[in-house]
């Protein structure tokens, strides 16, 4: 799991709230969709989990098959995709009105990204993504906002 430093039971990247919305069993492994799969099933739970969200690797990049020695290799650019993602983080915690390192709840959260991300806003801030063509997150995002009841939990 990611680093703990309080009572958090999940760690969550900026920008892997919005994967997140999206995630249809699809990843880069088959321990990485299984880790997914549990990482999701907490965070769009009934149950009250805390969520510490942070700028940098977290309980979902533990399983990807691209962390060497706890750093993104995935290739091409392996140093550029991890600044990249960073700052995708960044983008999205500016957007949610959140600081990095901070403590929320799972359903504080997903009110968060339901009123304040829009599918439209998508592309300026998942620039470079390879999931963004697949359309996934804005499905996701859609289809949760219309729902409206589950994201104010």
């Amino acid at each position: 799991m990611g680093k703990r430093t309080d009572d958090a039971s999940l760690t969550v990247r900026g920008h892997h709230l919005l994967c997140l919305f999206g995630f249809r069993g699809l990843g880069y492994s088959p321990q990485f969709v299984e880790n997914m799969t549990r990482v999701a099933e907490a965070f769009f739970s009934t149950a009250a989990v805390k969520v510490r969200v942070v700028a940098g690797r977290d309980d979902i990049c533990r399983a990807c098959p691209h962390m060497k020695d706890g750093e993104c290799a995935k290739p091409p650019d392996a140093f550029s995709r991890a600044r990249g993602l960073a700052e995708r983080d960044l983008a999205v915690m500016g957007q949610l009105g959140i600081a990095a390192d901070t403590l929320h709840t799972n359903a504080s959260l997903r009110g968060l990204v339901c009123r304040k991300i829009a599918p439209g806003d998508l592309p300026g801030m998942c620039t470079g993504c390879e999931w963004l063509e697949a359309g996934y997150c804005a499905e996701g995002l859609a289809a949760r906002g219309r729902r409206g009841t589950e994201a104010q939990q």
